[in-house]
C-alpha cells in the first residue's frame, strides 16, 4: 500500500465511523480535509503513515490507534496519534444520568457524553505520542489563525524533536565508546603500575641477595663464638628473600583489574563526563598523568638510584630486633 493510499484509508475510516467522528456533522468534510493535511505534512517531513489495519500498529498500539483519526511514525520509532475534534462550548449542562448512552440513533461519541455537546465550530487536534516527551498535546482554531495553519508548525516541532533524539543517540554512542576506551586505557595503566611494583620488588630482592652474599663472604673470615648463629641468621634471611622475590614466583602474576570507580576513570574520559553523555568544561577536566598512581604501598626497601632504601623501624619476620631485619630468638 502506498503512503497516499494509507492516508486515504484513514480519511475513509473517519467518514464511515460516525461513532468516533467527534465533530458536528456539518464539520465532517473539513475534519476529513484536516486529516488528509496531517498525512501529507507527515510525508513532507519524512514520516511514515501506516494504514489503519497495519498489523504491527494494532499489536503495539491498538488502544491509541483506535482513538486516533490518523497515525504517523518517525524513522527512529516514535509514533504520533492525532485526533480531530470539535471544541465544545464551556459550561454545557449535564445530561440526566438515564439519558447518557440511551439514544441509539445518536453517534456514540455524542450519546455517551455526560454533558450536552454545544458545538462551537472550532476544531482542534489532540495528540498522543509514545516517545516524544516534549510533544505538544493539542492545536486548535483561534480568532487569529486556523487549525490548518498550525499543522505544519506542529510537524516542524515533531521533526525538530526527531533531530534532537538523533543528536542524543550520536552523543550517547560517542560517550559509550569513550567510556570503553577509558576502561581499556585505565586497565593498561593499572597493569603497568602493578608490573612496575613487581619490578621494583625484584630489583630490591636482587640487591638484598647481593648484600647477603657479602655477609656470607665476610662470615668465611669471621671466627667469633656466635659464628653458627650468624650463619643461621643469614640463611633464614636468604630463605625469606627467596620467598618474597616475585622473579621466582611466576604463579603470583595477576592480570585481573578491578572495575574502576568514577574518580579513577574520569582522567581517561577525554573531556566526557563519567556520569552521562555530556562533556565537561576543560577547567574541570583533570589532566591524565603518564602513569596512574601505584595501588601498592610504597616499597621503602626498594632499590632506588643504587641505594637500598632506609627502613629504620622495619620489623622483620622474626620481630623487631637490633639489626635491620630483626633477629630470630634462638
Amino acid at each position: 500500500m502506498t503512503q497516499d493510499t494509507a492516508i486515504e484509508a484513514w480519511v475513509d475510516r473517519f467518514r464511515d465511523d460516525r461513532d468516533n467522528q467527534y465533530v458536528g456533522e456539518q464539520h465532517v468534510q473539513r475534519a476529513a480535509a484536516i486529516i488528509r493535511l496531517i498525512g501529507t505534512s507527515a510525508l513532507d517531513r519524512g514520516f511514515a503513515v501506516p494504514p489503519p489495519d497495519d498489523g504491527d500498529l494494532l499489536r503495539l498500539h491498538r488502544e491509541d490507534a483506535t482513538w486516533a483519526h490518523i497515525v504517523c511514525a518517525t524513522d527512529d520509532g516514535v509514533t504520533y496519534f492525532l485526533r480531530v475534534q470539535e471544541v465544545c462550548a464551556p459550561n454545557a449542562p449535564r445530561k440526566p444520568p438515564a439519558a447518557v448512552g440511551a439514544d441509539p440513533d445518536e453517534p456514540r461519541w455524542l450519546a455517551c457524553r455526560v454533558r450536552e455537546f454545544i458545538g462551537t465550530g472550532l476544531l482542534q487536534i489532540s495528540i498522543r505520542t509514545d516517545g516524544d516527551v516534549a510533544c505538544r498535546r493539542s492545536a486548535k482554531d483561534t480568532a487569529t489563525s486556523s487549525l490548518e495553519e498550525k499543522i505544519p508548525s506542529a510537524f516542524n516541532e515533531f521533526a525538530s524533536a526527531m533531530e534532537r533524539r538523533r543528536k542524543d543517540r550520536r552523543e550517547r554512542a560517542e560517550w559509550e565508546e569513550a567510556k570503553r576506551r577509558a576502561r581499556e586505557r585505565y586497565a593498561c595503566d593499572r597493569l603497568m603500575a602493578d608490573m612496575d611494583h613487581q619490578a621494583e620488588q625484584y630489583l630490591a630482592m636482587a640487591r638484598r641477595r647481593e648484600f647477603l652474599s657479602a655477609l656470607e663472604r665476610a662470615l668465611e673470615r669471621y671466627e667469633g663464638a656466635d659464628r653458627v648463629q650468624v650463619a643461621r641468621r643469614i640463611a633464614l634471611l636468604r630463605e625469606r628473600v627467596d620467598a618474597e622475590d616475585p622473579g621466582l614466583h611466576p604463579e603470583r602474576i595477576d592480570i585481573s583489574v578491578p572495575e574502576p570507580d568514577d574518580a579513577r576513570l574520569a582522567p581517561y574520559m577525554d573531556g566526557w563526563s563519567v556520569d552521562g553523555p555530556y562533556r565537561i568544561s576543560s577547567m574541570g577536566t583533570r589532566e591524565r598523568t603518564r602513569r596512574i598512581e601505584s595501588p601498592w604501598p610504597q616499597e621503602t626497601g626498594a632499590y632506588v638510584g643504587g641505594m637500598l632504601g632506609a627502613m629504620p623501624d622495619y620489623a622483620g619476620p622474626y620481630g623487631t630486633g637490633a639489626g635491620r631485619y630483626g633477629e630470630p630468638d634462638f
